[in-house]
């Protein structure tokens, strides 16, 4: 049968079949299989809704015979694209029209044992939609995986394990809402040598054994069984050593050493598609500290977003989802301190004050803040000795915000030279948080720093109206 064919066959069952699939009903006979439909959608409502993703696991579709798939994988030579072609046949008929969501068949389907099926499925799933989606196509690879699997005879099924299923596993970590990602629709060479030469250097930076060298020594280990498992064990070790508790513990030599493997890494160029929003975080954090101000109290400010970020990413007030507009902040904030006299990077700075203030987020109006100090101490380092001396003089200031007679604008507050001073101390101090009309709220806060603060609280909460 040729490929096209087979696809036609593969395209058809699977849109008469799959409806009925998800509405079958318990089976509760002794042999009953554990991810039959019903069980999956239950632990789908009650677990985790990663447990979607074996939804397909019994789902009978038509398949090769093994010689046929070899056959048919030969002239891309690449599993993923072999996929892709069979998700590209379906895909416009299990999403809805936009793709943010699986079709309503589908979620009919879902619902027919219970009406709240789908529903509890999405909560699970933090209330995205097209995380189910996500998972169903995934689950098409897992269940193809599987079932080619199952289908061999005992000496195919390990040359399967050791071939076929190690790409499989891989390329299922890649899924879109569009099938697979571009990445993995192509033939996976490796080039082991260099593979070698990544796992030494992220081994390199660790001096003790933890959860991350065991990872590399698992990757050694495969790299002469099987290369592929050895690149998914060494991007384990890369995840891992993002993880905040890992990430902490890093001296600033460390710091640079990840920093140029994050940002060079041949395979996490090519893969790192997975841990991207957070390799950019990082990457334009350890960036923006490695400015080291020699201002003290702007040097000071930075280490304060900086640390102030970090723990409420720990703390899990910054989600994932957050992480790409915070990682802005922190890429503007770098190119602020690199050009202080740029009025566009200071006018992009006071849009992100702006914009974390007006956020309907825990951390929005604290990352505001200290958006707002660093602005602040810029200014009052740029401009303090002429503004002390010439405050209440008609002279303009050569400031890189808009300041005239003495008053300068940052974010749509006016700042005073007091309040700019009080800002730049308020750096020095850190930052406590009480609520929105006491951002800068601080017990050590005493004097003239506390008035500015409160000013520049009291602006804040009519900037706050107006955003």
């Amino acid at each position: 049968m040729s490929f096209q064919k087979y696809k036609e066959n593969f395209k058809q069952f699977f849109l008469a079949q799959i409806e009925t699939h998800l509405r079958s009903p318990l089976d509760k006979s002794p042999t009953a299989k554990q991810n039959q439909p019903y069980n999956v959608i239950e632990q789908s409502k009650s677990k985790t809704a990663g447990e979607f993703s074996r939804i397909l696991d019994e789902f009978k579709i038509p398949l090769p015979t093994y010689e046929d798939f070899k056959k048919y994988v030969q002239e891309p030579n690449s599993i993923g694209t072999y996929m892709q072609s069979l998700l590209k046949e379906i895909l416009p008929e299990i999403l809805n029209e936009d793709k943010t969501a699986l079709s309503q068949k589908l979620i009919d389907a879902i619902n027919h044992q219970n009406k709240d099926n789908y529903k509890k499925m999405v909560e699970r799933a933090n209330n995205a939609p097209q995380l189910i989606a996500k998972l169903f196509i995934q689950a098409i690879v897992i269940g193809y995986s599987q079932q080619m699997l199952d289908s061999l005879n005992e000496n195919d099924k390990l040359s399967w394990f050791n071939k076929e299923a190690a790409e499989f596993t891989f390329i299922t970590n890649y899924v879109t809402i569009d099938g697979l990602s571009e990445s993995v629709q192509k033939p996976i060479i490796l080039d082991q040598e260099q593979l070698i030469l990544s796992i030494d250097s992220l081994k390199n930076i660790y001096n003790e054994t933890n959860s991350i060298t065991d990872d590399l020594e698992r990757a050694q280990m495969f790299l002469a069984i099987n290369p592929l498992k050895a690149l998914e064990a060494y991007l384990r070790a890369v995840e891992l050593a993002l993880e905040d508790e890992n990430f902490d513990k890093l001296s600033n030599e460390q710091l640079q050493l990840l920093y140029k493997i994050l940002n060079e890494d041949i395979f996490l160029i090519k893969y790192g598609q997975l841990l991207e929003t957070r390799i950019e975080y990082f990457k334009s954090y350890i960036e923006l500290d490695k400015t080291n101000p020699k201002n003290p109290e702007v040097n000071q400010a930075v280490k304060n977003l900086l640390s102030t970020v970090q723990k409420l990413k720990e703390n899990g007030d910054i989600s994932t989802g957050d992480l790409p507009r915070i990682t802005q902040y922190l890429k503007d904030t770098t190119t602020l301190i690199n050009n202080p006299d740029s009025k566009d990077a200071f006018n992009q700075h006071n849009s992100n004050i702006k914009d974390a203030i007006g956020k309907n987020r825990r951390w929005g109006p604290i990352v505001g803040g200290i958006l707002l100090c660093i602005a602040g101490a810029l200014l009052a380092a740029a401009a303090i000795a002429i503004t002390v001396l010439t405050f209440g003089v008609s002279s303009p200031l050569t400031l890189p915000t808009a300041a005239v007679g003495g008053i300068m604008t940052a974010a749509g507050i006016a700042m005073t030279a007091g309040v700019a001073v009080g800002l730049a101390a308020t750096a020095g101090i850190g930052i406590g948080v009480s609520s929105k009309a006491g951002i800068f709220a601080h017990r050590a806060a005493k004097g003239p720093i506390a008035n500015a603060m409160e000013e520049v609280s009291s602006s804040i909460e009519k900037s706050m109206k107006q955003v």
